[in-house]
């Protein structure tokens, strides 16, 4: 596989599936569609971006967000795709890989700057063969 993603068709297939950890229930949401190019030496990193969810927050909101995110990707033309959504009943994580790590970072601050009431916490991670995608495909 060459580092170009343009060169790669990303199907979008979602499947769901119910977490169960101790007392807590978790969604999560997996793009089972990108097991076609798990492991693309241009998506060799893993960010994880999770926000509290305060009980002022509406579904609208988290919608919002989520659109942000998913519009953001096809505007960079896939330097960043999402992967998986975790939505527990204290958090939601979008877990998104990419190439450059300081494009994270800009992912994180074009969400500050949108959505200045919420908060998000982030970490990258290299994850050249997408463990944090795998762990999630059954």
């Amino acid at each position: 596989m060459g580092n170009d993603l343009s060169q790669i068709h990303i199907t979008e297939s979602w499947k769901v599936l119910n977490l169960q950890t101790g007392t807590t229930n978790a969604i999560v949401r997996i793009n089972e569609g990108l097991s076609s190019i798990k492991g693309h030496p241009s998506l060799s990193n893993r960010i994880g971006i999770a926000m509290p969810l305060p009980p002022e927050i509406s579904m609208d909101d988290l919608n919002s967000i989520e659109d942000f995110l998913f519009d953001s990707s096809e505007a960079s033309n896939n330097r960043f795709i999402i992967a998986v959504i975790i939505t527990a009943p204290e958090f939601r994580e979008f877990v998104l890989y990419l190439n450059d790590p300081s494009d994270a970072i800009k992912v994180i601050e074009n969400m500050k700057r949108k959505y200045p009431k919420w908060q998000f916490q982030y970490y990258v991670k290299s994850d050249p063969n997408w463990e944090g995608y795998s762990e999630f495909l059954r």
